[in-house]
């Protein structure tokens, strides 16, 4: 066993070699060598092992301490790196805690016998399953043919591309085992061991760190952006998805996205991260232009902008498609932007109106809600009608009928439910309108969340109270997708109804704002002057009186 440094020029060149972010580039990072004195395969040894990891891709080394750096140390497998040359590394003093030097000297055996199982388990698994993806093991064809005496490429790194096949002398015990350790990597099973030991006595549960393998990597985001590193910047966003779980955290972010509809999802996470009191962007020049230049020294915050380029032959001609147009490429780069803090004279920008600003259940403004129903009605082709809920559903507020696309209404509710209630029914009009999910279901799950999560966007720019709208569902049907993946797409579906329903608000608002006028102008200007004339047509056309018609009758005398 040798504990070491490794060369940042080595791991450099095996990082451009393989095209792979997963090596592991800090510093000062140790690195423990088995199977062999010189040679072999070394193994990182971390202070805070990932929680999310595969069982059988970390080795817990627990020694009594109370450095809170080391809340879970051990050997990460999932970065073992298969080391021939001696130029690789960088000898040290043995500067490890003594218990742990230990600990891992005594279990040599055991862990060998892990960085074999866990070897000959991922190179079993398809190109795209995340245990293989974001392992360096696969990287090392020698490395794994020293393990397993078979030599496997799975990347096609150093040959063809081979596959591990079985011996069938595998015995039951071990095909037992392999399975277990398959098992073991179970999101499900995952969840209910993390969930039951969140549960535990705190003096039992020990620390519970909930943060992917890139913790370390990518836990300052303002270093990421600086260094423009994309995939970095898109693994921190993926690891921060999981606080959106927490309703509180939820409801901050689809306020801030209320602000700024016309966005992606991607774009408001990434300024949210930055910023969460942003409410109101541009680039430099474009605040220069509007008179209001940015104040010096102040720090940009990022976003992704699209960059069209025309694809290119190896002779760097166009490249045409069918119809003799040039193809066109579409990527993404950070660019700056500030917010309206951080311009010369805040107070000079008009900040937008909410239309319904304040309570609706209110004597003092009945307006409110009619100008609410008015607008919120008019977001949707569906029939809006109020009436009794199904004997199935009877503590529902409302329901969306896909077949006669009718919303209905409980009867009773309070003006805020009711506007609540609507806008919730009106995205699932929009959002689910050729959908039948079936009541619990995941799909059913997903659709509600997206469609409170679409009518609470709608409030805030309304100016209606939120403090009603919950996201229970949340919970549940992201249960089985740890990676959240799913949650990814949802809100891009959300980012992208909401901007298409504000959009149309603010058209519905001005064609109210003007028939405002017009009725106003009536009431002013046109209902008075009518009332002249049908007063001045009175006076040419009024009945005679008897008299007058005896004058008119008789004539004058002769």
């Amino acid at each position: 066993m040798e504990v070491k440094y490794l060369n940042p020029k080595f791991l450099a060149e095996e990082m451009a070699r393989t095209g792979s972010y997963q090596f592991d580039l800090k510093a000062n990072r140790l690195y423990v060598g088995i199977y062999d004195q010189k040679t072999g395969w070394f193994i990182p040894l971390e202070g805070r092992l990932s929680s999310r990891a595969p069982r059988d891709g970390v080795f817990e080394t627990p020694f009594p301490n109370h450095n809170p750096h080391l809340k879970r140390p051990g050997l990460n497998l999932q970065k073992a790196i298969f080391i021939e040359k001696e130029s690789a590394l960088i000898g040290i003093d043995n500067t490890l805690p003594r218990d742990q030097y230990q600990f891992i000297q005594q279990h040599l055996t055991q862990i060998e016998a892990q960085l074999k199982a866990y070897t000959k388990r991922i190179i079993q698994l398809p190109n795209r399953h995340p245990n293989l993806t974001m392992s360096t093991v696969p990287f090392y064809p020698k490395g794994i043919e020293k393990l397993l005496h078979q030599r496997v490429d799975r990347f096609g790194l150093e040959g063809p591309v081979t596959h591990y096949h079985e011996a069938n002398t595998t015995s039951k015990e071990e095909k037992k085992n392999m399975n277990q350790r398959t098992q073991d990597t179970d999101p499900k099973q995952l969840a209910k061991d993390i969930l039951a030991k969140v549960q535990q006595e705190p003096e039992q549960s020990g620390d519970l760190v909930l943060d992917n393998q890139d913790e370390e990597l990518d836990d300052n985001l303002q270093e990421i952006i600086q260094g423009k590193d994309t995939k970095r910047l898109n693994r921190y966003l993926k690891r921060g998805l999981s606080k959106y779980r927490q309703s509180d955290y939820l409801k901050s972010y689809l306020k801030f996205a209320a602000q700024f509809p016309q966005y992606s999802s991607r774009n408001q996470r990434l300024l949210h991260e930055q910023a969460p009191d942003a409410r109101q962007v541009a680039s430099f020049q474009q605040w220069k232009n509007m008179g209001n230049p940015i104040k010096k020294g102040a720090k940009s915050l990022r976003i992704w902008a699209p960059v069209t380029v025309i694809q290119k032959d190896p002779e760097g001609q166009p490249v045409l498609d069918e119809n003799g147009q040039k193809k066109r490429d579409t990527y993404y780069k950070l660019v700056p932007v500030f917010d309206q803090t951080q311009v010369t004279d805040p107070k000079k920008i008009i900040q937008p109106v909410k239309p319904i600003e304040g309570e609706l259940d209110t004597p003092n403004h009945p307006d409110r809600f009619e100008k609410a129903m008015q607008i919120v009605t008019g977001l949707t082709t569906a029939k809006v009608a109020f009436g009794a809920m199904p004997p199935n559903h009877p503590q529902a507020n409302g329901y969306f009928n896909t077949a006669q696309k009718t919303i209905v209404l409980k009867n009773g509710l309070s003006q805020n439910q009711t506007i609540h209630t609507l806008l919730h029914e009106v995205a699932h009009s929009r959002l689910h309108q050729n959908e039948t999910a079936e009541f619990g279901s995941e799909a059913y799950q997903r659709g509600e969340f997206a469609a409170e999560s679409v009518a609470f966007i709608l409030s805030e720019k309304l100016g209606i109270d939120t403090q009603e709208y919950s996201f229970g569902y949340l919970d549940n049907w992201t249960q089985d997708d740890p990676k959240l993946e799913k949650l990814t797409d949802v809100f891009e579906q959300i980012s992208s109804e909401a901007k298409t329903l504000a959009d149309e608000i603010d058209e519905r608002l001005i064609t109210l704002q003007t028939q405002s006028e017009h009725q106003k102008m009536l009431q002013t200007v046109v209902q008075p002057n009518l009332e002249k004339t049908n007063e001045a047509r009175s006076e040419v056309t009024k009945e005679p009186t008897p008299s007058e018609n005896l004058t008119q009758a008789t004539g004058p005398k002769m």
